[in-house]
């Protein structure tokens, strides 16, 4: 009768020796390569200011409750920077 909390102590102990905290040497921080920094092959995000690009040329955009309602989606997803109000 004895035997069964002794298993079962021992079987949770096992359980949290296997918890330890050297799971810290084996991951870095999130887009960080876990290996050898030398050895990564992975691309790397570069600026790049003189191409354009119109990330949301062919997506739809919807827009309401506004003066120009039909207008403003459509300037919003262009991208278009401009200070004076759009024409009527």
């Amino acid at each position: 009768m004895k035997t069964r909390p002794l298993f079962l102590s021992m079987i949770g102990l096992s359980l949290l020796a296997g918890c330890s905290s050297k799971s810290d040497s084996y991951t870095r921080e999130i887009g960080i390569y876990p290996g050898n920094p030398n050895e990564t092959y992975a691309p790397e995000v570069v600026a790049d200011n003189a191409t354009y690009r119109n990330v949301t040329e062919l997506k739809s955009g919807y827009h309401s409750s506004s003066y120009d309602y039909n207008l403003t989606a459509q300037l919003v997803t262009d991208g278009i920077h401009s200070a004076i109000e759009p024409a009527t």
